[in-house]
């Protein structure tokens, strides 16, 4: 196997290193959906319930909403 390519050549000692980092972006995004769908979750089940702490645990300090009518409020407090 080759090292490296030269003039258009395959570069297949490279293969198994790009597969390798392909995979591993993959499974970043996988891991990346599994907790924004946990967090969903979390936010969900809070709205139903009720409880306005449970909800905030999940925002950010500088967590800004703004209604549908155009009120804003910043924070989580």
């Amino acid at each position: 196997m080759r090292l490296i390519a030269i003039n258009g050549q395959r570069l297949r000692a490279l293969c198994p290193v790009l597969c390798a980092l392909g995979f591993m972006t993959m499974s970043a995004q996988a891991q990346d959906a599994r907790l924004i769908k946990e967090a969903r979750e979390r936010s969900n089940a809070a709205i139903a319930a009720h409880d306005a702490d449970a909800l905030a645990k999940g925002w950010m300090e500088t967590f800004t909403v703004v209604t549908s009518t155009g009120a804003v409020t910043s924070g989580r407090e």
